[in-house]
């Protein structure tokens, strides 16, 4: 398998980036613990799409959040933020955007395409 790079800016200089080698297994937090400063205790990853942003998960596989974007991918930057991650103590894992939001309305017409046939031969 060809090695897939992610592009993580590492400040809101645009000059300012790391290109991190990922596999399937690579979780967010190996792509934070790659770019993050020595001795730095409190970061995490963001994806940015047209204005939204979203915290991504410590455990989520950075391959399959990729995959997720589809023909969009390209329009999705990863940003590591240099501080604790809004929400964290609260417990909430994932801020949610209309991003994300549209992406799950696709993955719920999708569902829906291939149950319309199910229920046709039950009718």
């Amino acid at each position: 398998m060809m090695p897939m790079f992610l592009t993580v800016y590492l400040s809101n200089n645009d000059q300012h980036f790391s290109e991190v080698p990922i596999t399937p297994e690579t979780l967010c937090r190996d792509v934070v613990e790659l770019c993050k400063e020595p001795g730095e205790a409190d970061c995490y990853l963001a994806e940015m799409w047209r204005g939204s942003e979203r915290v991504v998960g410590e455990g989520e596989r950075m391959m399959e959040v990729l995959q997720r974007w589809g023909q969009q991918m390209g329009e999705v930057r990863y940003l590591l933020h240099h501080q604790r991650a809004p929400g964290r103590d609260s417990g909430n894992k994932h801020l949610h955007t209309a991003a994300h939001t549209v992406i799950n309305v696709i993955d719920v017409f999708s569902v829906i395409e291939n149950i319309v046939p199910l229920c046709a031969l039950y009718w």
